[in-house]
């Protein structure tokens, strides 16, 4: 069978621009390819030829975006939390980005993107040692200066952001605040206490509102973090005249969980699928090296992959109650809904901030 191997490069950085470089090789050629990689960070060519026709897809691509409530909720959601810097755009300022230019390019590069924040992983079924393939490779590339990366923190409020779209036969819910990141010594409880309320397909959230009640086809919920923030957050599309039924059932089982441990045997179940994903997860060449890049960028320890099923499953019942009652405040959230204003302000009005 012939093997393969992969090589990435990614540039570390807290905020949402790291350029991550991913080619594939045949495991005799990992070296060439280590050199090809090293050619393309110490030399890009950024050719004016290609500008016009990415731009033209990039914008392209931003206003097919623009157009689906799903983005129309994260961006006003991001907003909301992170104010106006790179956590808080979903997508670039179109105006901006007609105006970039080669020269722009070349001189941000040159700026942002040094040895000194760069991260090389290589994975596959490779003979010898490429060591000295990447000593050679990158032996020309400076440490370079690290630039100041302004620090900007989640902001927890109490608000309702409705957005409106007439005739919409579906509500976008998007829904969170502000929680821990990766490093913290809670993150995986918090991790798997947020996989029992919606962020499964056998949690509490799912069996409620979508096999249950049938309000809606694919709720979720998930930890959205970077190096310097954390959010947990609740997406779901849901039938319009269900969009207050929806938030209800969706704070009724927050409030459940923070008052009521869960039973062993619905923590175990969840406990498993948890587990079977991550070794999933980490079962690709490609996965191997999202997790390294994930343990680096979060400064995680250098044993976390060994021990993450250890700890994951020494979670129990009571912490599963702790961290929801610790991080999971419905009176905290922050709520947009994008639909049809006619059809569910009055549904929305339990939702309203108190004054």
């Amino acid at each position: 069978m012939t093997q393969r191997a992969s090589v990435e490069i990614s540039q570390y950085r807290p905020l949402p621009i790291r350029l991550r470089f991913t080619p594939k090789a045949l495991s005799d050629s990992a070296d060439k390819m280590v050199a090809l990689v090293a050619d393309v960070a110490l030399h890009p060519a950024f050719p004016e030829s290609q500008l016009a026709r990415l731009k033209a897809d990039q914008l392209r691509t931003i206003s097919i975006a623009r157009s689906t409530p799903q983005t129309i909720a994260e961006e006003h959601f991001r907003k909301i939390v992170y104010g106006d810097n790179g956590y808080g755009r979903v997508l670039p300022d179109e105006a901006a980005l007609k105006s970039v230019t080669v020269e722009d390019i070349k001189t941000y590069y040159a700026k942002q993107f040094a040895a000194g924040d760069a991260r090389l992983y290589i994975a596959g079924d490779y003979s010898g040692d490429l060591r000295p393939a990447v000593q050679t490779a990158f032996s020309g590339w400076s440490k370079g200066k690290s630039p100041d990366i302004p620090k900007i923190k989640a902001e927890t409020k109490r608000t309702l952001d409705v957005v409106d779209r007439p005739g919409a036969p579906q509500s976008t819910i998007y829904m969170g605040l502000p929680v821990i990141t990766p490093g913290s010594p809670d993150y995986i409880r918090l991790q798997v206490a947020n996989s029992l309320l919606g962020g499964s397909f056998m949690s509490r959230v799912t069996s409620n509102i979508r096999e249950d009640k049938g309000y809606t086809y694919s709720p979720y919920s998930l930890l959205e973090n970077n190096a310097q923030n954390g959010v947990w957050a609740q997406h779901a599309d849901v039938t319009t005249k269900y969009t207050g039924a929806s938030l209800h059932e969706i704070d009724s089982e927050i409030d459940r969980l923070r008052r009521e441990a869960p039973p062993q045997k619905e923590l175990t179940g969840i406990q498993n699928g948890m587990a079977g994903i991550f070794i999933l997860r980490n079962s690709s060449r490609e996965g191997i090296v999202n997790m390294l890049n994930y343990v680096d960028l979060h400064r995680l320890p250098s044993d976390y992959l060994d021990t993450y099923i250890g700890k994951m499953y020494a979670v129990k019942p009571p912490d599963v109650q702790g961290m929801m009652e610790k991080y999971i405040d419905p009176g905290k959230m922050t709520i947009v809904v994008v639909g049809d204003k006619s059809q569910i302000d009055s549904q929305l009005a339990p939702y309203q901030p108190k004054p």
